[in-house]
């Protein structure tokens, strides 16, 4: 037969239902002993369990067996409770699930609840659902009135889109949006992946903003100390002290900007942009512009790079500089537009555009169109000069083998006597084609075809205006050195060695 008891102040607990009661004094205090369908009150809060001890004294209740504290916008349900009406805490054991009315969903063993501050914690394991976002952690805090979870150590999330691990986050469930306050890895399942020291995710919009992180997809590793992603719009931005790793074939970039476009397949890179490609024989090309631009193909290894504005390159067995270039690390290919200049070997090469093609990271030939023009100095400071419309260069052994010259032909070259070491004269050649073969980076022997005009001067008849080809400009001062191009206290960050195995990898 089931006990009714009359509903007492809601200050105090009190007892409403019970099939069974027994009054109890322990200690000089009185408890009452309840089984069978216990039903109690406090506030707003009512308290349902199979059996109770209820000190009246203390204002306190110990529940047993199928525990369910019911408030507002809140049900808790364990194994066991103990429950506070002062101060309104209680203390759940045991298969805890606390859920709001509202879908969120806290399971764990162990929760304290406050009622009067909404503040419901544990501290050895607990799992959050809200939806299809899962957030599990050792330690765990939410405020239902903030409706904010917070997460410490050992933090695991999952979404059907994502996954994450956390030393520690908070989630406001009513924005979706997961703040960072620790190290943070989340990867998604196109196993891109984002590294965050400080940041947020928004699992609505999929934007993310990290404060000194990393993002890295199969094909790229960029690290910035601010980066914006939108995972709905596919545009990733990173800015200061920006990084970018291309694994495929071996390229650092750097900037103070970054742009990763990857719905049109461009990424870009400006504001002290700057290239270190690691050669397969060792060396390093390095291509400095205000702008660096990736255009991504079907195959990632024929992606396209755009240099424009301000262009620079050094490696060791060549310098540049043009006012742009396009590269193909694929097929070796680099194409200099708009006053291009090289410098290889004491020589120096200019046309109004250029294409390069390397072997093994090293130049192979150079196709020089439009106002062609070599100039190399040899051992007594004379200019010897080529000139022509259009000028194919080969190379071996990192200096000039052979010039073929199509169209316009001129030359000068200067004739030293090698065991004297004293010039002899200088020969100066107009004819439409010619071959020039060099040995040492000296002219060696000149073939010429079509009506060769030519005349030779001995060293007193050589006079200023007769040794300089029309359009002649020596321009060494501009040769970029590898200091000038990497900017020395740039390059600190960018050869550190977790940088460089990134690369390996």
């Amino acid at each position: 037969m089931a006990i009714i008891f009359p509903a007492y102040s809601q200050v105090k607990l009190s007892i409403k239902k019970a099939d069974y009661a027994k009054g109890k004094v322990v200690n000089g205090s009185l408890l009452n002993i309840l089984t069978g369908n216990v039903v109690m009150l406090h506030d707003d809060a009512t308290i349902y369990c199979d059996s109770a001890v209820f000190y009246d004294e203390s204002n306190r209740v110990e529940a047993f067996g199928r525990v369910r504290i019911v408030d507002t916008n809140t049900t808790i349900s364990s194994n066991r409770a103990s429950y506070t009406g002062d101060s309104k805490i209680a203390a759940l054991r045991g298969n805890v699930v606390f859920r709001q009315t509202d879908g969120i969903t806290l399971y764990t063993e162990k929760l304290d609840y406050n009622r009067g501050n909404g503040l419901a914690k544990y501290f050895d394991g607990g799992k959050l659902v809200d939806g299809v976002n899962v957030l599990n952690s050792v330690r765990g805090y939410y405020n239902e009135h903030s409706r904010i979870a917070s997460f410490g150590k050992d933090v695991r999330g999952k979404n059907p889109d994502w996954s994450l691990t956390s030393d520690t986050l908070q989630y406001n469930t009513n924005t979706k949006v997961m703040n960072f306050t620790g190290p943070t890895t989340l990867v998604d399942n196109n196993q891109k992946s984002a590294k965050y020291e400080t940041g947020f995710y928004n699992t609505i919009t999929k934007r993310s903003s990290l404060r000194s992180g990393e993002f890295e997809t199969p094909n790229y590793f960029l690290q910035g100390n601010q980066i914006e992603l939108n995972d709905q719009t596919q545009y990733y931005t990173a800015t200061e002290d920006v990084f970018m790793i291309s694994k495929d074939d071996n390229v650092i970039i750097s900037g103070e900007k970054a742009i990763y476009d990857k719905a049109h397949g461009r990424i870009k890179v400006f504001q002290n942009a700057l290239l270190k490609r690691v050669l397969s024989e060792g060396d390093t090309l390095y291509l400095r512009a205000d702008t660096l631009m990736s255009v991504e193909q079907e195959d990632a290894e024929k992606d396209i790079l755009y240099a424009y504005k301000n262009v620079s390159v050094y490696k060791s067995d060549f310098q540049g500089i043009a006012d742009s270039i396009v590269y193909s690390s694929k097929d070796s290919l680099m194409y200099f537009y708009q006053d291009p200049v090289l410098w290889t070997e004491g020589s120096q090469l200019t046309s109004d555009t250029m294409r390069m093609v390397m072997k093994n990271g090293v130049m192979d030939e150079l196709v020089m169109s439009s106002n062609s023009f070599i100039i190399s100095k040899d051992k007594l400071n004379q200019y010897n000069q080529i000139k022509g419309r259009v000028m194919v260069t080969k190379f071996k052994d990192e200096e000039i083998s052979r010039v073929n010259v199509s169209g316009n032909g001129e030359s000068i070259y200067f004739v030293i006597d090698e065991e004297k070491g004293k010039l002899t004269g200088m020969n100066k050649v107009i004819c439409s084609n010619m071959l020039i073969r060099f040995l040492n980076n000296n002219v060696n022997r000149i073939t010429f075809y079509v009506n060769p005009d030519g005349d030779f001067y001995p060293p007193h008849e050589i006079k200023e205006e007769n040794a300089y080809l029309n359009g002649f400009s020596w321009r060494e001062q501009e040769k970029p050195s590898r200091e000038y191009v990497l900017r020395l206290e740039e390059l600190k960050v960018l050869e550190t060695p977790t940088k460089t195995k990134k690369i390996q990898e």
